[in-house]
């Protein structure tokens, strides 16, 4: 996507939005509720026309063939629906049909999603984690190339967000492109090697978590026997924190040479010296607090 962007009227949901991701990589797209996630979502569906922009998703123009991207790209949405009535194998039947598929097909999909044995259970008694198979077997009828999540470990407990991971890594290892929009940071963190931050519709970060890392500062872990003197670490570091210990210090570079050799002229010891980079809630935080 180039220069993307949707205003309803005088309300600016994406602005400028410019990123690209390649052939099967899991690709985070990061942001709190209400920054622009879910509207870039459907605008890479085709189903909501950009004010502005151009956007390819597999080698497709959506908005000169907004009916085509969805012969290539599978979506699922946050709060996926089903007939509630009906089986789960009769719920994705009846949309199986779309594509001339049949109950051969749609087997090996329930099979693949986990819920094979699930199938004649009726969708409005499934759990939350069952729903979200269900609706990942759904996006997945086309055999797309790319796949569009939308918060989909929202409201999975832990073994079902666990679960739900190591799907996408098998998709992804088939050769899928993901595309993995979420608010919750360790759920992308485990999945995704890039990440892109959006805020108020704007991207305001995007690359790996140490690209991002990069001209931010360090953390130094020190533990020395016996413990330093606190005036020795303050010289290396704006910020002094104890940890176990041993103790936490957030420098501009990374100084453990000079620090290792300060510490040996006091008599002290190192048993612990390394570098911590940041994590990606403290990245995010940071990016989203400067926007």
């Amino acid at each position: 996507m180039e220069e993307l962007c949707k205003s309803y009227g005088s309300v600016v949901a994406v602005r400028n939005l410019t990123l690209r991701v390649e052939k099967g990589e899991v690709f985070g797209f990061l942001g709190p509720n209400g920054a622009g996630k879910t509207t870039t979502l459907n605008m890479l569906m085709g189903l909501v026309r950009p004010t502005s922009g151009r956007i390819r998703v597999a080698g497709v123009d959506v908005v000169r063939n907004p009916v085509e991207v969805r012969r290539v790209a599978g979506y699922l949405p946050e709060n996926p629906g089903f007939y509630p009535g009906m089986s789960v194998e009769q719920n994705l039947l009846y949309f199986a049909g779309f594509y001339g598929l049949g109950r051969g097909e749609v087997e090996e999909l329930l099979e693949l999603v986990g819920m094979g044995e699930h199938a004649h259970r009726r969708a409005g008694e499934l759990s939350k984690g069952m729903r979200q198979r269900l609706a990942l077997a759904q996006a997945l009828l086309n055999d797309p190339e790319v796949l569009l999540l939308d918060e989909p470990t929202s409201g999975l407990d832990p073994g079902g967000a666990a679960e739900f991971r190591e799907l996408i890594r098998g998709l992804s290892r088939e050769g899928r492109t993901v595309f993995f929009s979420s608010h919750i940071l360790p759920e992308v963190r485990a999945v995704c090697r890039r990440v892109g931050i959006i805020h108020r519709g704007r991207l305001v970060a995007q690359g790996s978590v140490e690209e991002l890392s990069r001209g931010r500062g360090v953390r130094i872990v020190v533990e020395t026997v016996p413990p330093p003197p606190e005036e020795v670490l303050r010289g290396f570091s704006e910020r002094v924190e104890r940890r176990g210990g041993g103790y936490v210090l957030h420098c501009r570079r990374d100084c453990r040479e000079e620090l290792s050799r300060a510490l040996v002229r006091r008599g002290c010891t190192p048993i612990t010296l390394y570098a911590e980079a940041p994590s990606l809630e403290e990245l995010y935080l940071e990016v989203v607090g400067e926007a």
